[in-house]
């Protein structure tokens, strides 16, 4: 028996080999466990027991099926040429028939079972792995084939896994296997299937129903989805089988820093800001705060909190009663952000263009007119919003809205309609070919949050490029502010309450 093996060098398909040849089977999913059952069977000194005659009564074993009480062996699947890309007489499969597999044929434990989620089949599912899938055009005693490809998980520019089940009519999985070095039906490419095909069932639950106008039933992979998460619930784990990080949080940060000289502080800052430094912190920071006309008297959140025994949010409203709010958003106007960027300082340049070119089009359809600039308005109800919209805008045929105008930077050489055709950017074209903002979009949740804060019942959305512009007018969602208010809410209790 060979001692010297350097079994971290091989590839894991040789380790398998190495392993199926000595009669060991082989389930684990990295390599250093595979290593390590190498080294032991080496150790042992187990002789290699496999052979060609070990497959061939491993694969009529998996083609042996019941037919009422007598047991039959079906076809070779590599003899059926025979093959349907129509899956209108797949049988429907669910997640039942799934875990009994994965049970009894593939010997998943309790906790294997319970996060299955994170195995890497299910991932392979996910990532829409599986394709080109196919029934076998002969059932033989109420049994059918299922082949498809599978991608490689590493590398998916290789030549894909081909993959096959074989089914009972009643959705019950009997066998399977892959061209993959495992090839029992028990490796992540089989996996994946399964949940591959229970997902099909369950898009096409009318597959076997036929009408006129209907299309052959082939397969689809499913669509991408992508659900919002609290940051608390991100799984960023490699490797799901370790145990979860600490959530960091404001209790890990607690500075100790003592003798704070902020006078001689502000001018450091300053003097680091006149070296025209690229740092985008320092390009935030007044440096003209030595010309300033001192304090405006104006409370801050952390005063509103100070030494309060009311809860929080009602010591806010307490202090930021309506005339403090009217006097923020008076002493606001015209103030724009200091944060310089090639995309910002494109909007800054452009935006009093794409104002003026509204201003111009509303004058003459609407009567009344008023359009005026605004400062940060603050919500009494709910002091922890604020918003500061491009525009104030009334008439005597709308009533009171605002304006909100966005000058595209990425797309600033296209008219608005053609960057309707980025199925990723912010906006669409609607059955009339003209401009509409996604409900979906950032930019919709802002303007939302605009209109409940300000109490206004509409918002004129302005895109401006240097190809043109164009408008589309956005309607108060009630429902969707109670929604922002109450996950704002939350985000300030739980976070800025903490800082403050």
């Amino acid at each position: 028996m060979n001692s010297s093996y350097d079994f971290r060098s091989w590839k894991i398909p040789d380790l398998s080999n190495y392993l199926k040849e000595r009669g060991i089977s082989v389930s684990l999913r990295r390599k250093n466990e595979i290593v390590r059952l190498c080294e032991l069977a080496n150790e042992l000194q187990l002789e290699v027991i496999s052979s060609n005659n070990d497959f061939q009564d491993m694969d009529i074993n998996r083609r042996t099926v019941l037919n009422g009480e007598e047991k039959v062996v079906v076809d070779d699947i590599s003899t059926i040429i025979d093959w349907a890309t129509s899956l209108s007489n797949l049988p429907d499969i669910d997640f039942c028939d799934i875990f009994l597999y994965l049970m009894n044929s593939c010997k998943w434990d309790d906790e294997r079972l319970k996060n299955y989620k994170n195995d890497n089949g299910h991932r392979l599912f996910l990532g829409r792995h599986i394709d080109n899938v196919q029934l076998s055009g002969i059932q033989q005693d109420h049994y059918i084939y299922v082949r498809a490809t599978c991608v490689p998980e590493t590398r998916q520019s290789a030549a894909p896994y081909n993959v096959w089940l074989l089914l009972k009519d009643s959705g019950e999985i009997s066998s399977g296997g892959c061209s993959c070095v495992v090839d029992n039906g028990t490796c992540k490419h089989c996996v994946a299937l399964l949940f591959g095909l229970q997902s099909f069932c369950v898009r096409h639950k009318d597959r076997s129903t036929e009408v006129g106008t209907d299309v052959q039933c082939t397969w689809d992979k499913p669509r991408r989805e992508s659900q919002p998460m609290e940051i608390d619930s991100i799984d960023t784990r490699k490797d799901p089988t370790l145990a979860l990080a600490i959530t960091p949080s404001s209790n890990h940060c607690k500075p100790c820093v003592t003798g704070i000289n902020e006078e001689e502080t502000a001018k450091k800052l300053k003097d680091l800001c006149n070296l025209g430094t690229n740092a985008l912190l320092l390009q935030t920071l007044r440096t003209e705060s030595d010309e300033s006309d001192g304090d405006s008297g104006l409370p801050t959140l952390a005063d509103a909190v100070k030494d309060s025994d009311r809860p929080p949010i009602e010591a806010i409203k307490t202090i930021f009663d309506h005339h403090t709010i009217r006097q923020i958003e008076e002493e606001t106007r015209g103030t724009s952000a200091r944060i310089s960027s090639a995309a910002l300082q494109f909007g800054k340049t452009h935006e009093p263009i794409a104002r003026q070119l509204y201003v111009n089009e509303y004058v003459r359809s609407h009567k009344g007119v008023n359009i005026t600039q605004g400062g940060l308005f603050i919500d009494h109800e709910n002091p922890f919003l604020g918003a500061s919209p491009d525009g104030l805008v009334s008439c005597k045929c709308c009533g009171k809205g605002l304006l909100e105008i966005k000058c595209s930077f990425s797309h600033q050489n296209k008219t608005p309609i053609q960057i309707c055709e980025d199925s990723h950017y912010h906006v669409y074209a609607d059955e009339n070919n003209e401009m509409r903002l996604k409900t979906s979009s950032s930019w919709y949740i802002q303007i939302q949050a605009q209109l409940g804060v300000c109490k206004r019942n509409w918002c004129d959305f302005v895109l401006f490029t240097k190809r043109g512009h164009a408008v589309d007018r956005i309607l108060y969602d009630d429902e969707l502010f109670l929604e922002i208010t109450q996950k704002s809410r939350k985000f300030f209790e739980r976070y800025i309450m903490n800082s403050l």
